[in-house]
């Protein structure tokens, strides 16, 4: 039996449908090994997995997400960034919007921007510039706010403050 084109357009329109609703399928993480060399991840909408020994790791991509198990130095270029570890040494964020969580110790940290967050259980110091800026430790030496609307809490031990700034709020267990 031939196929009339009134046919045929309903069984494209149905096929058509039919593929539409089709979820596709979801991203794969691009794994990266680290073997203690420098790496850089630049392609922007990806979620990246480190492992091995990374001693330093940039960020340039935009609307990245990053785990690594420890890292030597990092440092984030790239907005909407989201990075996770279980220790970083030195940490820089030139950028917006980029959130870093430890897991366990942070070495000195530089965040230079608005609207970034740093979060870890113990770090030696921090220096904040720009406006809308979190910092949440449990433990930290150093605490340096140079900015408006930024927000630092300190949960344990003693922390050296010094803020600049207008509508900064800094709350810290005891000041040095």
């Amino acid at each position: 039996m031939p196929l009339t084109a009134r046919a045929a357009s309903t069984a494209a329109a149905l096929l058509a449908g039919s593929l539409l609703a089709v979820a596709p399928p979801a991203q794969a993480a691009v794994a990266v090994q680290c073997n203690g060399s420098p790496v850089v991840l630049e392609e922007s909408t990806e979620t990246y997995v480190l492992s091995g020994e990374c001693t330093t790791v940039t960020v340039t991509g935009s609307n990245v997400n990053a785990t690594m198990p420890a890292a030597a130095k990092l440092v984030v270029k790239g907005s909407n960034v989201k990075v996770t570890s279980g220790k970083l040494g030195k940490v820089t964020v030139k950028a917006s919007n980029v959130r870093v969580k430890v897991e366990g110790k942070a070495g000195p940290a530089r965040v230079v921007g608005s609207n970034n967050l740093v979060k870890a259980v113990k770090g030696k110091r921090i220096k904040i510039v720009g406006s809308n800026n979190e910092a949440r430790y449990t433990r930290l030496a150093s605490l340096k706010i140079k900015g408006a609307n930024n927000l630092a809490v300190v949960k344990k031990g003693k922390t050296k403050v010094k803020v600049r700034g207008a509508n900064n709020r800094v709350r810290v267990n005891r000041r040095a």
